[in-house]
């Protein structure tokens, strides 16, 4: 399969990194100030995003910030409501355009716990982040499909994956809730690290918790700072002169290219949507490189 690159730290939430990250990113993000069940911050504020972190990840994770590309910043706000159900299990997408070498590539996943506020009650993995991690019986034979078919996916329902890497992507047959998952106690300063190529999503309260919580979204929360990080030498350097007119080629491959006038007419916002998506992706990889080596 792929190393699972699993790792688990509780931070210093006192200290001089932590504590003005998590109050700058919260900020940004507006969190606070909405009374909505879940909310991210957009492709746009990658740049900001990265500006805030990047002291942050070059102290506390020198090796990441030296040796790998970021592709993915957002600062995700979940509640009971916004995490429950089996719909936010996936891979992450877009940033296997990037990769030279599908699921050989280190990719790295990391979730950093910025606020947390639950009853005391609830077990200390709710509203946590899962993982499934393929060497379990149970989730092998889905990892077998995705490897097969080099393809990252996003849950459709709760049998079944499509493939987010392409336009009309494949569609797997998948019973969600046959898989095991792997959950961790998450509390304000965990961080989590992972392989990107891992099934996984935010952990929902006890159904029970958020029926008794009605129609109001409890104050029950979790912010976290999530961000994707390609190793440099697994990084395709060619997509950083790639011109924007040809972007389409990297989600529409796949097809017959007789097809794409069609494909492109009948998917435009989602056609659109992911050649913004790699723009900002590649944006976000110039900042990094420019602060690494000079400007690109």
């Amino acid at each position: 399969m792929f190393p699972n690159q699993l790792d688990s730290t509780l931070l210093d939430t006192n200290s001089r990194l932590f504590s003005p990250l998590a109050t700058q990113l919260k900020a940004l993000a507006h969190i606070e100030d909405t009374q909505r069940a879940g909310q991210v911050t957009s492709q746009a504020a990658f740049p900001q995003l990265y500006e805030i972190t990047k002291n942050f990840y070059r102290q506390n994770s020198p090796d990441l910030y030296r040796n790998f590309v970021p592709l993915y910043h957002s600062v995700w706000k979940h509640t009971v409501h916004s995490a429950s159900g089996p719909g936010n299990m996936h891979q992450d997408a877009g940033v296997q355009y990037f990769s030279r070498k599908g699921y050989a590539s280190r990719m790295i996943n990391v979730w950093i716990c910025l606020d947390k506020a639950v009853p005391s009650e609830l077990p200390p993995d709710e509203l946590g982040v899962y993982v499934v991690e393929p060497q379990f019986p149970e989730n092998q034979a889905i990892y077998r499909k995705l490897l097969e078919h080099g393809i990252h996916v996003t849950s459709k329902s709760d049998t079944s994956l499509v493939d987010n890497m392409q336009v009309a992507g494949l569609k797997l047959d998948c019973k969600l809730a046959d898989l095991r998952l792997t959950t961790f106690p998450y509390q304000t300063g965990t961080m989590i690290t992972f392989s990107s190529h891992l099934l996984h999503g935010s952990k929902s309260c006890s159904p029970t918790q958020a029926t008794e919580a009605g129609s109001a979204p409890p104050p029950w929360h979790r912010i976290a700072l999530s961000s994707v990080w390609l190793h440099a030498e697994d990084f395709d350097s060619t997509l950083l002169e790639l011109p924007e007119n040809e972007f389409d080629r990297l989600f529409l491959w796949r097809h017959d290219r007789e097809t794409w006038p069609d494909l492109k007419k009948y998917f435009t916002r989602y056609c659109e949507d992911e050649c913004h998506r790699i723009a900002d992706i590649r944006r976000l990889v110039k900042l990094h490189l420019a602060q690494l080596h000079g400007p690109q």
